[in-house]
C-alpha cells in the first residue's frame, strides 16, 4: 500500500519531463508532474520520523532537509485480548483522520483485512 504527498516548489518544468523524487533516501514509487510548482509522489509505508526530499527535473536537482515529518501510529490495546473469528479491534493514537487503506500485522502475520474506524 502506498500513500501520496504533494511536493511544492518552483521551476519544476513547464510540462511533464519525467521528474524523479526521493524521500528519506528512498525513491518514490511514482513521481507525477502536476504543474511548474508541484509534483506528486507515491511512497511506501514508513514508520514515522522526519524525511528530507530530493527532486530531479531533467538535469536539475533540488533538495530540502526535514521536508516531511510525522509520528508513527501507536497501538495501546487490543480488544478482545484473544483472537476470534470476528477479529479484533486495535486502539491507539495517530491512526489517521481519514481512511487511508491501513494494514495491520498481529504476531508477525498480516491481517486478511484491516478496516479504519477512527483516529483512535
Amino acid at each position: 500500500s502506498s500513500s501520496g504527498v504533494t511536493l511544492v516548489g518552483s521551476t519544476l518544468g513547464a510540462a511533464d519531463s519525467s521528474p524523479r523524487s526521493v524521500l528519506g533516501g528512498t525513491a518514490c514509487e511514482a513521481t507525477g508532474w502536476v504543474s511548474a510548482t508541484a509534483l506528486s509522489c507515491s511512497l511506501s509505508a514508513h514508520s514515522g520520523g522526519t524525511l528530507g526530499v530530493s527532486v530531479t527535473v531533467q538535469d536539475r536537482v533540488g533538495s530540502l532537509s526535514a521536508a516531511l515529518s510525522w509520528a508513527a501510529p501507536t497501538v495501546s490495546s487490543v480488544s478482545p485480548g484473544v483472537l476470534s473469528s470476528s477479529g479484533v479491534t486495535l486502539v491507539g493514537s495517530g491512526l489517521g483522520s481519514v481512511d487511508v487503506s491501513p494494514r495491520s500485522v498481529l504476531g508477525g502475520t498480516a491481517c486478511e483485512a484491516t478496516r479504519w474506524v477512527s483516529a483512535t
